[in-house]
């Protein structure tokens, strides 16, 4: 928009079409919310809200918090613990089970080695 245009829009005064062209070019609806006059209820009547960072999941072991991502399970045992205690060719990522369960097939077929479930 050029910026009559984007003076013409209710909630959008001069110095902050200004401010708009000076921070052009947006990679994103959220980079709008960086631009100074632009509040959250300015955009959000036009229709642009903040998107949410996905939170990531912790887990906490004797009082210490671990990202969700140093967690595996055994593949045959079915115990969860720190990924790098469990042999690669058996190990479920926490959250990635049946993407894993292809990637270890694949290792244990590699490797010669014989899935035998306790």
């Amino acid at each position: 928009m050029s910026g009559k245009e984007l003076g013409k829009l209710s909630g959008i005064g001069k110095k902050t079409v200004q401010n708009i062209i000076g921070m052009r070019p947006f990679r994103s609806n959220d980079d709008l919310f960086k631009v100074r006059g632009l509040g959250k209820n300015t955009l959000k009547n036009f229709g642009i809200e903040k998107k949410k960072k996905k939170r990531k999941k912790w887990i906490e072991i004797d009082g210490v918090m671990y990202p969700h991502y140093s967690f595996a399970f055994h593949e045959v045992t079915g115990v969860m613990d720190f990924f790098w205690r469990i042999p690669r060719e058996f190990r479920l990522y926490y959250g990635k089970e049946e993407e894993s369960k292809e990637l270890t097939a694949r290792i244990r077929k590699e490797m010669d080695i014989k899935l035998e479930k306790l």
